[in-house]
């Protein structure tokens, strides 16, 4: 085709590319009504310019009740060292995180699929042939060699095109929130199941501690009882609580293998020894827990951001489907040469080229696009739905963590009262018995309440740090919305680098926080 048809062609489809628009709706996230506070939550407070948290964020000032603890990363929030190796350690060799990389590298090779559809496709073929030269049906010496390709190139008039792209990246970008989640989820699992390890431990030494004093005081009951001057049911009841203790510590002992085992899956290791801090005091994590503005969950939480980007993609295939009701303009360029000789195959003498168009449109499918459409539009209402169960979900979440951390906190404090004060009565029961004034069996109900206190203690301190895990990972803790950024897709459509790329710092708040929108202008 001589180029000056090419360039009164171009001249021609030009106005119809610029003057085409998507059909169907646009993408709009679901609106959710966010609560004003936490359930329980007092007033926030007013407080001066430099005023701080305690514990938290010692730079943040003015505005507390915007601040929120999901607002810190992991590691500020978890500073055992050894924690902090473990969380490292499962993100480079968990399964899970594995497979949702695998999702991931799927998801974007399909948005790179969709986005090819934009550009004009490229074919070539090329024959070598020859005839019978004994068939009366061919002339003599009939034979040659061929060679063409052909261009073929979908108008997007309608914006079907632009839809099912849209759609493909929206996918994309879910996917990219659910690795998010799994992230999440990964670091709060590995920081539950070390706590609890830690719990184990304490109880281990605090049954194992117990066993070796119930054991010195059966001794020197059992002395008294050989110079029948001792109680034989005092005897025999102390060696019952000394063997109980006994018991306690191997099934301790057993506990913590099981659970180093259940961590060395998060790790994505065989099973073996998990190296951990020895202190077992069980300090907090952190001394407050501000969760921040409620609707600020919506923009934090990973499975949120995915849930809506669920929505633009089932939204997104009802204007691909209502495009179907309308004709489908391709371009098509065919450039060929052919010759009985190859050495003179491609003289411009043997070429010949072609151009034309073709249209293609339904007149009847039996409701076929109608019903297609009309699923598309279910699908969407069924996506909002679960945006708005997930959102209510998240907020039931938040609220449940924060109950139970105030709780536990508050019950701490009297659980470790308790155990003071049942110290000190056995410390008592110990002087009268030390001068012959008490029988054991007064020692022996004490020591039994003081040992269940003390486990209590290490229950009630193993759930309030569960509680604190819980509600950072609730918050959506790690993913502040000024640093979510996805992997950005420029005006042509075309993937270029992550989060982190000199692209999107460069870009600063442009490159931020969603997908931008991949609609031909």
């Amino acid at each position: 085709m001589p180029s000056r048809h090419i360039a009164k062609l171009s001249a021609a489809i030009l106005p119809l590319l610029v003057a085409g628009c998507a059909v169907g709706p646009d993408f709009k996230t679901p609106e959710i009504q966010a609560p004003a506070q936490w359930r329980g939550e007092p007033p926030a407070p007013t407080l001066g310019e430099n005023a701080t948290f305690a514990g938290l964020c010692p730079t943040h000032a003015a505005e507390p009740e915007d601040y929120s603890i999901a607002d810190l990363p992991w590691w500020e929030v978890f500073k055992d060292p050894f924690l902090q190796t473990l969380v490292r350690e499962a993100l480079e060799n968990s399964t899970d995180i594995r497979v949702t990389l695998a999702r991931l590298d799927a998801a974007r090779a399909a948005a790179g699929i969709a986005n090819s559809t934009y550009y004009p496709s490229v074919a070539y073929a090329g024959t070598a042939f020859r005839n019978n030269p004994k068939s009366t049906t061919m002339l003599p010496n009939a034979g040659g060699f061929t060679f063409g390709g052909t261009v073929n190139w979908e108008l997007d008039i309608w914006g079907r095109v632009r839809r099912m792209n849209e759609a493909s990246f929206a996918q994309f970008a879910a996917t990219v929130e659910a690795r998010n989640a799994s992230v999440l989820s990964l670091v709060a699992a590995v920081a539950t199941s070390y706590f609890n390890l830690q719990a184990l431990d304490a109880k281990h030494e605090i049954a194992v501690r117990t066993h070796e004093l119930r054991s010195k005081t059966f001794w020197l009951a059992s002395e008294k009882l050989d110079k029948e001057v001792g109680n034989q049911i005092d005897t025999f009841q102390f060696e019952a609580e000394m063997l109980a203790a006994k018991a306690d510590a191997l099934g301790f002992k057993q506990a913590v293998e099981q659970q180093e085992n259940a961590i060395c899956v998060l790790l994505g290791r065989t099973p073996g020894k998990i190296e951990r801090s020895k202190n077992t005091s069980f300090k907090p994590v952190f001394e407050a827990v501000p969760a921040g503005i409620p609707s600020d969950v919506l923009q934090r939480r990973p499975d949120l951001r995915a849930a809506a980007q669920n929505v633009r993609v089932a939204n997104a295939q009802i204007g691909a489907n209502i495009a179907n009701y309308f004709p489908q303009i391709t371009l098509t360029g065919v450039l060929g040469f052919a010759s009985p000789q190859l050495k003179h195959l491609f003289d411009r003498s043997h070429s010949a080229s072609q151009g034309g168009g073709s249209l293609f449109g339904p007149l009847f499918d039996a409701g076929a696009t109608y019903y297609a459409v009309r699923e598309a539009k279910a699908r969407t209402r069924e996506a909002i739905a679960l945006y708005e169960k997930t959102a209510l979900t998240a907020f039931a979440e938040v609220n449940d963590a924060l109950q139970l951390f105030r709780a536990s906190s508050e019950q701490l404090e009297d659980l470790a009262n308790i155990v003071d004060r049942r110290e000190k009565v056995l410390d008592k029961l110990q002087q009268a018995k030390d001068v012959g004034t008490l029988s054991l069996f007064p020692i022996i109900d004490a020591d039994r309440y003081l040992y269940a206190s003390k486990l209590a203690l290490v229950d009630m301190q193993t759930a309030n740090l569960s509680a604190a895990v819980q509600l950072y990972k609730a918050l959506g803790g790690g993913w502040r919305s000024a640093d979510l950024k996805y992997p950005l897709v420029n005006v042509q459509g075309k993937i270029t680098d992550g989060p982190g790329s000199e692209k999107t710092k460069a870009d600063g708040e442009a490159g931020r926080e969603r997908l931008p929108d991949t609609k031909r202008r």
